[in-house]
């Protein structure tokens, strides 16, 4: 939980649906147990001296008063008392050497407490800081919030020099459960409150620099009490106890049977093209420049809503990284579309990284009846082994369905014509675009 000194909203969309992805749980605990958690899946950090962040609380080491489950549900208790040379106690559980993850999604429903300097957490570090000590090897905060501010819930990553993350507002995140959850995956992470997408950020593959992510990481539900960022605007020392209930806490990875399944064929680039596998192996839906979008795969389609269409049709995004692209070759890319409305939509291949060269792009009218398309470029470029494939769907708010995805080697380039410099995958333009979409000449 470290500190907070920006907070930058990368990729905003509003999200009515979950991914489908296909999750296999591999942890959890229900609280089902009375007395204090399950030994076998939490240990707890323990101490004071601030923690790095000016706290005020001691955590102490397996106590009721701080940690105990009843009636299915774990409860995290801030008391104000004197123990050990501080004002205050807390517990701040740790899933360390009995649940670590290198990708997946984790799911917590919780409650927060509610008083001015407090600070509650539900957040992920790594397990074995091969990058180094925080932040070089990275942080992952699920849900953070401050009393002080104590309706907005804010999701934040953190690397070195690097706090990004989005913020939502909600009206009750004390009386009501609320689930907080973040999809975990090798080019990006996710994070939503309820179904609610609040942040994206993705990897741009230059480094553990700007990407620590790749390594195990575990999980901490703590309440903090004051600190740099949770006492920045006073403590209102009259109302404790404070706790945080947790109704369940619930880890899942990708099922590798099924992964393994939705290999490409010979000669195919795309795997899982026919979304047999819900959406594992493609990035999640990303929407930018005030677009909104969401989306799902439905009896074996994609579908994406294009809630706000956004300035252009790279407003909202759904694409595939890993692909070869070959110097001098011609690409074929094959697939099936309708929409709720007549619509145009384009099909791009692209580099996955600054400067997010644009390979080959070209459009299609899609109709309300699914029907087949079919566009070709030829990589003007330098070879790229780890390319993309990508549909851009904004620029119009309507419902697209995608299905039966293929990108094979062809024999001549008829369609998208070849990108002779190194465009903009945002626009077709000469200038190149930062994560910010802000535009660097």
């Amino acid at each position: 939980m470290g500190k907070i000194s920006e907070i930058t909203a990368i990729f905003l969309m509003a999200a009515g649906a979950a991914f489908a992805q296909n999750w296999k749980m591999v942890w959890n605990d229900e609280f089902s147990t009375p007395g204090l958690p399950d030994a076998s899946k939490w240990g707890y950090d323990v101490g004071g001296g601030g923690w790095g962040n000016n706290e005020l609380e001691y955590y102490t080491n397996a106590r009721l008063e701080n940690a105990s489950v009843a009636d299915g549900v774990l409860s995290i208790t801030a008391r104000k008392e004197s123990y050990e040379g501080s004002n205050y106690t807390s517990a701040r559980m740790t899933s360390a050497g009995k649940g670590d993850w290198l990708y997946g999604k984790v799911v917590a429903r919780a409650k927060l407490p509610r008083s001015v300097g407090i600070w509650p957490a539900i957040w992920l570090l790594p397990t074995d800081w091969e990058y180094g000590g925080w932040p070089h090897s990275g942080e992952l905060d699920l849900m953070e919030n401050v009393g002080y501010d104590s309706t907005r819930i804010y999701s934040t990553i953190h690397a070195i020099g690097m706090d990004k993350g989005g913020n939502t507002a909600l009206a009750n995140p004390w009386d009501d459960w609320h689930e907080y959850r973040m999809e975990w995956f090798a080019d990006s992470v996710c994070f939503y409150v309820d179904d609610t997408q609040i942040f994206v950020y993705q990897n741009a593959h230059t480094g553990y620099e700007t990407w620590p992510f790749d390594k195990r990481f575990h999980l901490l539900l703590n309440i903090a009490v004051g600190g740099n960022w949770g006492g920045a605007k006073g403590f209102d020392d009259s109302r404790y106890p404070q706790t945080m209930q947790v109704d369940y806490v619930r880890v899942y990875q990708d099922d590798e049977s099924c992964t393994a399944a939705s290999a490409p064929s010979s000669g195919e680039l795309v795997w899982n093209g026919n979304f047999d596998c819900g959406s594992a192996k493609w990035n999640g839906l990303g929407a930018y420049n005030g677009a909104t979008a969401h989306g799902s795969v439905e009896d074996g389609e994609y579908h994406v809503h294009v809630g706000t269409a956004g300035p252009a049709d790279w407003a909202v995004q759904l694409s595939q990284v890993g692909l070869a692209f070959e110097n001098g070759k011609t690409y074929q890319v094959t697939f099936t579309a309708r929409a709720s409305s007549e619509r145009m939509i384009s099909v791009a291949g692209n580099q996955d990284k600054d400067p997010w060269t644009t390979y080959g792009k070209d459009s299609v009218k899609v109709t309300t009846e699914p029907r087949t398309y079919s566009v070709k470029f030829t990589m003007a470029q330098p070879t790229d082994e780890s390319a993309r494939v990508e549909f851009d769907l904004g620029g119009s708010a309507s419902d697209v369905w995608i299905d039966n995805v293929s990108v094979r080697e062809a024999e001549s380039s008829e369609g998208i014509v070849p990108s002779k410099r190194a465009l903009s995958r945002r626009n077709g333009s000469a200038h190149k675009y930062d994560l910010l979409g802000r535009t660097h000449k």
